[in-house]
């Protein structure tokens, strides 16, 4: 079970490091470079799992003979194998799931809460498409508002050239 919670902790750290380098905008390799790396992953992969079992085992068996107990043999990796593999995929599957739960609230959060514009943190402006359709609206009106309040003035300044004019 250990093993199997290692193995996601292990997958979450590197899904970690990958969102903040596309936070901080390091360029991606190109598509060349990410098959080969998919293609030595995919058969090194299988190779350095059995290879650490293997090695877990016998670190397991040292410590048995130190205390004075009997080897397990290597049935045990097998055992470590059914029980991590299953393990592994359902926390793994449960932090997706988490994921998938955060975006749905963010989602429905949008609805009363407008989205903040990267690098526009002062002003609060948003484009519309970025708006949900209720804040829209308020905006069209209070850019309305505006627009009239600005008519009204120009005309009352105007007025008040006319009115200096004339004296």
């Amino acid at each position: 079970m250990i093993a199997g919670l290692g193995f996601a902790i292990g997958y979450g750290v590197g899904v970690l490091v990958s969102w903040l380098l596309r936070l901080v905008r390091v360029p991606e390799p190109s598509a060349r470079w990410k098959r080969r790396a998919w293609t030595v992953l995919r058969w090194l992969g299988p190779i350095l799992v059995v290879f650490w079992l293997l090695i877990g085992v016998g670190w397991q068996n040292e410590v048995r003979t130190l205390v004075g107990e009997d080897d397990e043999g290597l049935t045990v990796a097998v055992q470590v194998a059914v029980v991590a593999v299953p393990v592994a995929v359902v926390a793994i599957l449960f932090g997706r799931l988490l994921r998938l739960f955060n975006g749905w609230i963010v989602r429905h959060l949008r609805r009363f809460i407008p989205p903040v514009r990267r690098g526009d943190r002062r002003r609060h402006r948003h484009r519309r498409r970025d708006l949900p359709r209720n804040h829209r609206r308020a905006l069209q009106r209070v850019r309305r508002r505006h627009e009239q309040h600005l008519r009204e003035h120009q005309r009352e300044h105007q007025a008040r050239r006319g009115a200096a004019a004339e004296s």
